[in-house]
């Protein structure tokens, strides 16, 4: 395809991200709790002992979030929980519906919720994507996607509003494919075992895979990853993934507010140099990168949900607010620029020479 250079974007404006993120500053006190309990049970899980990214020895606690200690790779530079995600564990987390279905229950008020989220974050993502892919000389309208790890299918329908039709979804929560059916029935989803996904990888007819917020989630994601490598048919893989940023000491200085990114779910982040060498091992070179985050809202929340905690104190969050939040976007820009971020999305070629 000739000369090529690498895309490589920084930030995206906070007001959107505030929007969709009222509920860790309304519904803190619930979450924390919730998250104390997924704590317990990880700790009682059988110890780590080898990276997640590299499979490099691990070695001792580095710092310790509600009972979880953590440690960094000495190799790839991973941030590793010291204890393993066993199928109970993730079987716990992930798939647990309750044997409730609700694709038959939503309001229009759901379903305006639904494509409001849809167009504000996920459309944007497969924008990058068709950019990157019409960059690379391709017709991304003739390619096929596979979103493995769906969720509600927001992604999937964001590609599908990008006039990217050849699209199949994959998700194994029962209730979330209900609801992406019930939602955006124009979206072909599927539903899949939790031990499927290597075998997915391995046999998914797509030019795209992506992983949208999956890879810190699945069992075994070097064997994912190893699984997509081996599949002729695959030639890109999408990833969005956390990255251990200024959000994980934000988080150990404010334990009685919720954490997002070192959310006890995230038994593993990504660094860059961990991506980097990720990369290299399986034989992929980034050809689109964009990195953003939400440290600096992180840290608006916590010093929010912290004062407020106080009645006296509550004029004080109000003094706060218009203080910093004018500010957010530009501090977060020099974090964003120096990927040190919360998180990035890479679209990663597969070299097939």
């Amino acid at each position: 395809m000739g000369t090529f250079e690498k895309i490589v974007r920084f930030s995206k404006p906070s007001g959107v991200m505030f929007e969709h993120k009222k509920s860790f500053f309304e519904d803190n006190d619930a979450a924390l709790e919730a998250e104390k309990k997924v704590a317990e049970l990880y700790v009682q899980q059988p110890a780590r002992e080898s990276c997640k990214n590299c499979a490099q020895k691990l070695g001792a606690s580095a710092f310790v979030k509600l009972g979880v200690p953590y440690t960094i790779c000495t190799r790839c530079g991973q941030v590793n929980g010291l204890h393993e995600d066993t199928t109970a564990f993730c079987q716990a987390i992930y798939t647990h519906d309750g044997g409730e279905s609700y694709g038959a229950t939503y309001s229009a008020d759901d379903a305006a919720a639904y494509a409001k989220r849809v167009a504000d974050i996920y459309l944007p993502k497969a924008a990058f994507v068709k950019d990157v892919l019409v960059a690379r000389g391709h017709d991304p309208a003739t390619l096929r996607y596979a979103d493995i790890g769906a969720g509600a299918g927001y992604f999937a329908a964001g590609l599908v509003d990008a006039e990217l039709p050849h699209v199949t979804a994959y998700e194994v929560s029962p209730t979330l494919v209900a609801l992406s059916q019930a939602m955006r029935p124009d979206v072909d989803m599927r539903l899949m075992g939790l031990d499927d996904v290597v075998q997915l990888a391995e046999s998914v007819d797509a030019d795209v895979v992506s992983l949208v917020g999956v890879l810190e989630h699945v069992q075994h994601p070097r064997d994912v990853v190893a699984a997509l490598r081996a599949n002729p048919r695959v030639q890109y893989l999408f990833l969005l993934v956390p990255v251990f940023s200024p959000s994980v000491f934000i988080e150990l200085a404010f334990p009685h507010v919720v954490s997002r990114l070192l959310a006890v779910e995230h038994t593993h982040l990504y660094t860059e140099s961990s991506l980097v060498y990720l990369a290299k091992e399986f034989g992929m070179r980034s050809v689109g990168e964009w990195w953003f985050g939400a440290d600096m809202i992180d840290l608006y929340r916590s010093l929010t949900i912290t004062i407020e905690q106080e009645p006296a104190n509550r004029e004080a969050g109000a003094l706060l607010a218009q203080m910093f939040v004018p500010m957010i976007d530009g501090l977060q820009g020099v974090i964003d620029t120096n990927k040190q971020c919360s998180e990035v999305h890479l679209l990663l070629e597969f070299d097939r020479t």
